[in-house]
């Protein structure tokens, strides 16, 4: 069992902590300078949303997950996407609950620029009731 989201509206501040403590790696919005300190680690972004109806928005959500070597991103990426599939519809803030997750695009491994470590991104569709 993880944590509850964070309270807050912004679906990439909300998911960040609780990603966090569901997966016991480092969840961040935006690379740190010092990436290969924190191996393994996930960067989260909201990549596109929309309102579908009134109190109801989808948010697609890219997460990039980092690892030393193939195997440990792609292990890291995996737990991530188990408990993002699995453990997060009923996930609630004081301002929205989590209603359905979709995965748009399993853990793929993908190219990055630092070719000592190895990046695998997937992607998920999350359907977000707001509450106030």
């Amino acid at each position: 069992m993880s944590a509850p989201l964070a309270d807050h509206g912004d679906v990439e501040a909300a998911l960040a902590p609780w990603l966090e403590e569901a997966t016991g790696h480092r969840v961040v919005t935006d690379l740190p300078g010092d990436l290969e300190a924190h191996l393994p680690l996930h960067q989260i972004s909201k990549t596109d949303g929309a309102e579908k109806a009134a109190g109801f928005d989808y948010a697609e959500v890219e997460i990039e997950t980092y690892g030393s070597d193939r195997e440990e991103a792609v292990t890291a990426a995996e737990r991530a996407r188990n408990y993002m599939s699995h453990s997060l519809v009923g996930e609630l803030t004081t301002t929205m609950r989590v209603t359905r997750v979709k995965v748009d695009q399993t853990p793929t491994v993908v190219m990055y620029e630092n070719p000592s470590l190895r990046r695998v991104i997937h992607i998920y569709g999350l359907w977000i009731k707001h509450t106030v």
